[in-house]
């Protein structure tokens, strides 16, 4: 597998102790045979968190999320036929 990808991140100081942090990563993932998309591999995640920091004490809310996977681009196959199944007698 062949992963790539970029990062960006960015934290805010809002005052008394208190931060407002975000990240986003983008990224993909392809077969290094065929160079196709892996399937469920999200195309992006992003983190969205507060944090606090004061008077030797520190804690942390992060949530976090993800976009849809990527739709892997697969050679098309023609349809299959299936023999239909008897019924009981």
């Amino acid at each position: 597998m062949v992963y790539k990808g970029v990062e960006a991140a960015a934290t805010y100081y809002v005052g008394s102790g208190f931060s407002l942090q975000r990240e986003w990563f983008g990224h993909s993932a392809k077969a290094k045979d065929s160079g196709l998309l892996v399937s469920k591999v999200p195309k992006s995640t992003a983190a969205l968190g507060l944090l606090y920091k004061a008077n030797g004490a520190y804690g942390s809310l992060i949530a976090k999320g993800r976009s849809a996977p990527s739709t892997p681009r697969t050679a098309s196959r023609p349809p299959t036929r299936s023999a239909p199944i008897p019924s009981p007698t």
